[in-house]
């Protein structure tokens, strides 16, 4: 069988228009995964901002968390000194008073 002079130029034509398909769908193909090789690099970022940002608020409040323990110390240490001054324990409350503070606080709420 021998060719005929425009068949060859059918095939070619044929071939190179499969090429070109195959190129352009690889193409499109490459272009869409950059793309979402973009976002997912930008979605990365972002995380990572959110991520410093939580970091940071957590450092603050853990530095403020342990300023007020430190005033709190200092609150408690200062009221354990005033008590124990002898002036505190020169005056004895009478019974009934003791009484009346006792049921004062059995009534209040639990401390938190």
């Amino acid at each position: 069988m021998t060719p005929t002079p425009g068949s060859w130029k059918a095939a070619a034509a044929a071939g190179l228009f499969a090429a070109g398909l195959a190129l352009g769908w690889h193409a499109k193909g490459v272009s869409v995964q950059a793309a979402q090789a973009k976002a997912l690099r930008a979605r990365i970022a972002h995380s990572a901002e959110l991520d410093q940002a939580a970091l940071e608020r957590s450092t603050k409040l853990e530095f403020d968390v342990a300023a007020l323990r430190e005033s709190r110390r200092a609150a408690v240490v200062a009221r354990e000194k005033e008590i124990a001054k002898p002036v505190y324990s020169a005056c004895p409350v009478p019974a009934d008073g003791l009484r009346l503070l006792n049921d004062r606080v059995a009534a209040a709420p639990p401390a938190r």
